[in-house]
């Protein structure tokens, strides 16, 4: 009896190539990396549907709230105020933030001029913002909309197809619109440090389906027609997280300290922070 083929790999979510191989890690689902681009990726995504009832059951459970209750406020002001700077909002421009959680940047966003629209996939999520908030995809919102601003805040590498996802973005957004995307960077230090066993690599817990760098983002942006206007990392590693603290005395405490630091002067300017934020400008 001849055996059923094996399963044709999903063509990489950057680039399209159909050539990639298995990425071996020590979490439970399986990645693959690009033999063209290098982006690792999620081998078997989940379907809308089932994306939709993961953060719906995520958010009432109340993870989300226990991680939207870290974030740090000055950070959403800076990248409102970073976005106002590169397009200063006019009267009745509208912002989109797709994938809006508790409407935190939203209230920033309007602050700095915008008239803000949230879009989540999350039906409980979307119940608590108070600002006009879309359920469902992005086809939820038409277009030629002639959006201001569109932000992707920690969201791009949750979605499946997210060339498709930047392109219908940039259909939606006016002349010299902006396109803003945030995520882990798969460059980072952290990530480097950590190899296969990087935390992000764990779809389970965190539901990244993909894990690019600066590099494959600004192809993305460039794919759907964006130039990209400004690209900077932030954030580097912590060395005492590499030495277990029972170990660890004032002077190896002092010595990780110091060489954290120069590792961030260093790694930041490489774009080898831990987060990396795109902005792209439609022409």
């Amino acid at each position: 009896m001849v055996p059923p083929p094996e399963p044709t790999p999903r063509p990489c979510p950057i680039c399209r190539s159909k050539a990639s191989r298995p990425y071996p890690n020590p979490f439970e689902l399986s990645l693959r990396t690009c033999r063209e681009c290098g982006v690792r990726f999620l081998d078997e995504p989940p379907s809308e549907r089932e994306l939709a009832r993961r953060y719906d059951e995520e958010h009432e459970a109340g993870k989300w709230a226990a991680l939207f209750g870290e974030a740090d406020p000055a950070e959403r002001r800076r990248r409102a105020a970073l976005l106002a700077e590169l397009r200063p909002p006019g009267e009745g421009d509208r912002l989109l933030d797709v994938g809006c959680g508790d409407g935190g940047f939203l209230d920033e966003a309007a602050a700095a001029g915008w008239r803000p629209l949230g879009l989540e996939i999350s039906t409980a999520a979307a119940a608590g913002v108070a600002h006009p908030v879309a359920v469902g995809p992005l086809d939820a919102i038409a277009p030629g909309a002639g959006l201001a601003v569109v932000t992707f805040w920690d969201v791009l590498e949750h979605v499946v197809d997210p060339a498709a996802m930047l392109e219908a973005a940039a259909e939606r957004l006016a002349p010299g619109g902006l396109v803003a995307v945030t995520m882990p960077n798969a460059a980072g230090t952290e990530a480097l440090l950590a190899g296969p066993a990087w935390r992000y690599h764990d779809v389970g817990v965190y539901g990244h389906l993909l894990h690019p760098t600066p590099r494959h983002v600004r192809a993305l942006l460039e794919g759907a027609g964006l130039e990209a206007v400004h690209v900077e990392t932030s954030g580097s590693v912590d060395l005492r997280d590499r030495v277990p603290a029972g170990i660890r005395g004032r002077a190896l405490t002092w010595l990780l300290d110091r060489v954290s630091g120069v590792v961030a002067r260093v790694a930041v300017p490489l774009h080898r922070g831990n987060t990396m934020l795109l902005v792209g400008r439609r022409a």
